[in-house]
């Protein structure tokens, strides 16, 4: 009698653990019919193509336009400053005078003269009785109401850039300081050494914006197109593409794309499967795969 009642425990507890073992089975099976429906809640925008600017952005530094060193015509040694640094000279004019100092003549002070009309920028020689020599410079004059910046720019960017090219000359550390410009020369050949050439920017300082001396960046516009800017978190980096989703009739459907120019939190893509009015998914696309169903939040029912 014993007997028969263990093994009646024993089939019910067999019973019963196939039971929830059935249960468990049939939840996860249910679970997993719910899962392959799931719809993903996701925003979009329509994408137009919007006109962009190409720029380069280069380091340079502000010179005058012209700004040339002095030298003398002969030896000599250094006898006295006409004028000072800072001090507007006009062609021809004195700014240093030379002791010829050579026995057995008697020499009156040798000017050394201004080629130019500008600011005496900077004088070299201050001691008096200092050897002067023509290979030696004495003083340097520019103009400041004329701004040049002369650039040394690789071979992809000096492709790009040409002649009557808008530029703005900005002050590195003061961005209200500024003034437009254009390209002036582009070197017409790649130097072979080292892969660069150089531009000459000019601009009117009218105002005295800019300083000689000074650091600025300048950007110059090289083009205007038409292209699809989309927000940054629309655009999905995989293992070996890029890509956006696009919205096809409540499907999502990855679209593999280029990355070009940024803007603040804005990218370029650039597509031949992309056209003007496609539904771009801006909102949850790093939840999606390919055919996952979405709806848009102004779609969905609260």
């Amino acid at each position: 009698m014993k007997e028969k009642l263990i093994n009646a425990a024993i089939a019910l507890i067999i019973a019963a653990v196939l039971l929830i073992g059935f249960r468990i089975t049939s939840k996860i099976l249910s679970n997993t019919k719910k899962g392959a429906k799931v719809t993903y809640e996701v925003s979009v925008t329509p994408i137009k193509k919007e006109e962009i600017r190409d720029i380069i952005s280069i380091h340079g530094v502000v010179e005058g336009d012209p700004q040339v060193k002095v030298y003398a015509t002969v030896p000599g040694k250094f006898a006295y400053s006409a004028v000072k640094e800072g001090t507007a000279v006009n062609k021809d004019d004195a700014i240093v005078f030379l002791n010829r100092d050579i026995i057995g003549y008697d020499y009156l002070p040798a000017p050394v003269r201004s080629p130019i009309n500008g600011i005496v920028t900077r004088i070299y020689f201050i001691d008096r009785g200092a050897s002067v020599s023509p290979d030696r410079p004495v003083a340097e004059v520019a103009n400041i109401l004329n701004m040049k910046v002369v650039l040394n720019v690789g071979e992809n960017d000096l492709l790009t850039v040409k002649p009557k090219q808008k530029a703005i000359i900005v002050s590195l550390h003061d961005n209200a300081r500024f003034i437009n410009g254009s390209v002036d020369a582009v070197t017409p050949f790649v130097d072979r050494d080292t892969f660069s050439g150089t531009i000459v920017i000019k601009a009117e300082n009218t105002n005295r914006m800019l300083t000689l001396g000074m650091s600025v960046n300048v950007d110059i516009e090289t083009g205007v197109r038409q292209t699809f800017m989309v927000p940054e978190k629309a655009v999905l980096l995989g293992q070996e593409r890029v890509y956006v989703y696009r919205f096809e009739n409540g499907i999502a459907k990855p679209v593999t794309v280029r990355r070009g120019y940024a803007q603040g939190m804005t990218t370029e893509i650039i597509s031949e499967a992309l056209n003007e009015g496609d539904l771009i998914v801006t909102e949850g696309a790093f939840k999606l795969y390919d055919g996952a169903t979405i709806v848009t939040n102004k779609a969905v029912k609260k």
